[in-house]
């Protein structure tokens, strides 16, 4: 099942292009906890992906999935899932 087919879908993400996810979430805190949160790799793969990202727009970034790392106990993987997966990324504008 893809996720344009999934009755959840929207419960993830948006899929306005057919390869652009927009995902919007409502991120409690003060602002400066919440921009480490997005920005620093390690705070970050706490609630989706781990990755350094320099704070420049134009600067390339990797996002990193550590699957078994997802919940708390580690869940099963569906089948042809990797332990780790990798997405190239681009900043397109920072502004905190």
């Amino acid at each position: 099942m893809t996720l344009t087919q999934s009755r959840a879908a929207d419960t993830y993400g948006v899929l306005t292009e057919p390869t652009t996810l927009k995902i919007q979430r409502l991120l409690p805190g003060p602002l400066e906890r919440v921009w480490s949160y997005l920005t620093d790799g390690e705070l970050r793969r706490k609630w989706l992906a781990a990755g350094q990202m320099e704070q420049q727009a134009g600067a390339a970034f990797e996002l990193v999935w550590r699957n078994d790392e997802l919940t708390t106990p580690p869940g099963q993987r569906p089948d042809g899932f990797g332990p780790e997966h990798r997405m190239q990324c681009r900043v397109i504008e920072c502004t905190p």
